[in-house]
């Protein structure tokens, strides 16, 4: 047997032998380029650059939507209520939502990336949404239950009390959709992707230039406005020249039609001198003479029926139940008659068979 100094000597020359043996790049450590550094600090100043661009177009678009805003508006009243209406939501959003999230979430978020704990991180980040939305949430009920009382406060102006309140009540909503907003941006932070956060405000500054909401009117006839005034005719979305009567979908042609003939009407009634309702009466003629309104008497009663519950809910599940049950196959059972499925089907959904005889009436006349 090798006594210990044989045994320490054995070792000592495999030691040497293996440090005398050529490095291999492929499995050495100190030379593997997926633990070179340079890559990373590449990513890193190619996202800083990207970030800054960004932020600094979003500056940019911001104050083209002031200048905007003011050329239009100056400094009126109703400009002043919007701003301080704006701007209370979005400061108490910033300390409560964007403070926390940039001081708490984000760094143990990133961390437990970075120890491979991608399953505690999303379950965190999904906590954290929850009580981001039910805390917000129940911020925003409180803000605009106090409204009334807290917005004056701000104002100098007690004509404009009831705007500013209006607004801010609408417009507080806004800490819930940022506050989770905030959340998506950390964790897109976290995962390196800085493109998307980096590009959401340059689309926020440019938003309010534009309009923050458009309403269609789809009643058709029935809801239609008196079109003629003193000084006054309505045309386009104005006018409910929108027709959804499922089969066509239609309002930019109207738009465009009743906008050319109210710009006839207007030349002939000022040629004349003669600006009252009686004088621009030529308008509506127009109208009731082409497709805009002859379409909308056609289909008068289409909007009634293709938006109704039974249109756009019940009928549907008719169709699809009669056909489910027209494919399965429920042996011994011998298969059921295609009247039978249609009256079992129509008595779950609850459909009366008179309403199904008038809605097929219905249709019948309008579209037939």
């Amino acid at each position: 047997m090798r006594t210990d100094e044989e045994r320490d000597a054995a070792r000592a020359e495999r030691a040497a032998r293996r440090a005398r043996r050529p490095t291999d790049p492929a499995t050495d450590p100190a030379t593997d380029p997926a633990t070179d550094p340079a890559p990373e600090r590449s990513g890193r100043a190619r996202n800083t650059v990207i970030f800054s661009v960004l932020t600094g177009c979003s500056r940019v678009a911001g104050l083209a939507r002031e200048i905007v805003a003011r050329s239009m508006f100056g400094t009126s009243g109703a400009m002043s209520a919007f701003t301080l209406a704006f701007q209370v939501p979005n400061l108490i959003r910033a300390l409560v939502a964007d403070a926390a999230l940039s001081s708490a979430f984000v760094p143990v978020f990133s961390e437990l990336l970075e120890h491979k704990r991608r399953r505690e991180a999303l379950h965190l980040a999904g906590t954290l949404a929850g009580l981001l939305l039910l805390a917000l949430t129940a911020l925003a009920l409180a803000f605009i239950l106090v409204a009334p009382w807290l917005m004056p406060l701000f104002t100098d102006d007690a004509t404009l009390d009831d705007l500013t309140v209006g607004l801010s009540r609408v417009l507080f909503g806004i800490v819930v959709l940022l506050g989770l907003n905030g959340l998506v941006v950390g964790i897109l932070n976290a995962h390196d992707h800085f493109s998307i956060p980096a590009l959401a405000p340059l689309v926020e500054g440019g938003e309010v230039t534009e309009f923050s909401a458009h309403v269609i009117p789809e009643g058709g006839l029935s809801m239609m406005p008196k079109m003629i005034g003193d000084g006054l005719l309505v045309a386009g979305d104005a006018a409910a020249l929108c027709l959804a009567a499922g089969i066509w979908l239609e309002g930019v042609n109207f738009a465009m039609a009743s906008g050319m003939y109210a710009g006839a009407a207007a030349a002939e009634a000022i040629a004349v001198g003669d600006t009252s309702a009686a004088g621009l009466a030529g308008y509506e003629q127009r109208l009731s003479d082409t497709f805009v309104l002859r379409d909308h008497r056609r289909l008068r009663r289409a909007p009634r029926l293709v938006l109704s519950d039974r249109v756009q809910h019940l009928y549907p599940q008719l169709v699809a139940g009669t056909v489910e049950a027209m494919f399965r196959v429920d042996n011994p059972q011998p298969k059921p008659g295609l009247r039978r499925i249609v009256k079992t089907e129509r008595k779950r959904l609850g459909i009366r068979r008179r309403d199904l005889i008038s809605d097929a009436i219905t249709g019948f006349r309008t579209f037939g």
